[in-house]
């Protein structure tokens, strides 16, 4: 009887066996036929530039050469450089190309810096481009000897080629020239009517003056002449104006010191020679953006008490001068 029952009890479980394995193997066939929920694939692209050679940049134009401000304004500078790439003018990244011009001071003020990031390109064989570049200098930058030119492009790669031999030490560097000049208000001199006998009569105008070049500095002479009449012997002696820089209510212009003492420029007014060049001003007119002016301020001290009633001008004796230039520092 008890081997009945164990017979009975493994044709059972061969019977079970047999009914699980068809739906086992069933599960298995459906999911490698992928007859399931969800994505068991994807397509992807794949690209990658192949470029082993960083580019080269020779022929950097403003080498060894000599270019002047503009006055007042701003000087375009207009530069080229050529680059070349083993992998061909495509690799080359155009929208990277610059210059960049620059100087340490001569006077110590520290370093300037001035690039441009967008350039025009031109090809000139199959891995050559030409790049012309402009360049905004401005009019009281320094004249220094020692301006420089980098120039930089990039390849598809980010491969950078930088051109520095335009440096100083190598004799390629670029000069900015020195550029002395100024700017006047007007070019009259007027006084209101005076008395015979007045003084301290101040003129109704004045000139103001700018540096408007590069000159660190600029100078200031005058040239004064006797006014004189058409009809009459009498004049007013250059010998009673005096100039100054200053004034205040006081007519500091119009100060007599100089008659007996030794001025000093800027610091006391001087009194005119007839159509004698007198320094007035030095190391003034310093220049830069927005430049200091300064005024010349003309008194007459001495009014003649022997003028007639006319005008007194320098219709025969000439006209007066104000001339700027360069101080030397």
């Amino acid at each position: 009887m008890k081997y009945f029952l164990e017979k009975e009890a493994l044709i059972v479980a061969i019977v079970l066996l047999l009914i699980v394995i068809p739906v086992a193997y069933a599960g298995f066939f459906d999911f490698l036929k992928g007859d399931i929920t969800g994505r068991t694939s994807q397509s992807l692209s794949a690209s990658i530039s192949i470029g082993n050679n960083a580019p080269n940049i020779s022929d950097v134009e403003l080498a060894g050469q000599t270019l002047a401000p503009s006055s007042g304004g701003m000087r375009i500078v207009q530069a080229s450089f050529l680059a070349n790439d083993a992998e061909g003018t495509s690799n080359l990244d155009n929208s990277t190309a610059k210059l960049n011009v620059s100087y340490v001071s001569l006077t110590g003020a520290g370093t300037l810096s001035n690039e441009n990031t967008s350039c025009t390109s031109a090809n000139i064989d199959s891995d050559t481009i030409n790049y012309t570049c402009e360049i905004q200098m401005q009019y009281f930058w320094d004249h220094a000897t020692a301006w420089t030119v980098d120039a930089e492009v990039k390849d598809s790669n980010n491969n950078i080629a930088l051109n520095s031999s335009n440096q100083a030490s190598d004799g390629l560097n670029w000069t900015y020239s020195e550029l002395v000049a100024s700017n006047f208000s007007d070019s009259s001199l007027a006084w209101a009517s005076a008395t015979p006998g007045n003084t301290n009569q101040t003129s109704s105008t004045n000139q103001t003056m700018e540096n408007i070049g590069n000159s660190l500095s600029l100078q200031i002479e005058t040239t004064v002449v006797d006014l004189s009449t058409s009809g009459s012997a009498t004049y007013i002696p250059s010998g009673n104006v005096s100039i100054f820089n200053i004034t205040n209510t006081d007519k500091i212009e119009c100060d007599l010191l100089n008659q007996s003492a030794t001025a000093t420029p800027g610091a006391n007014p001087l009194i005119g020679v007839n159509n004698t060049a007198i320094l007035w001003l030095k190391n003034t007119l310093r220049r830069g953006a927005g430049t200091h002016p300064e005024n010349a301020n003309y008194c007459i001290f001495d009014v003649p008490a022997d003028l007639a009633n006319s005008v007194y001008n320098t219709d025969s004796g000439g006209n007066w001068d104000l001339t700027t230039g360069d101080s030397g520092e």
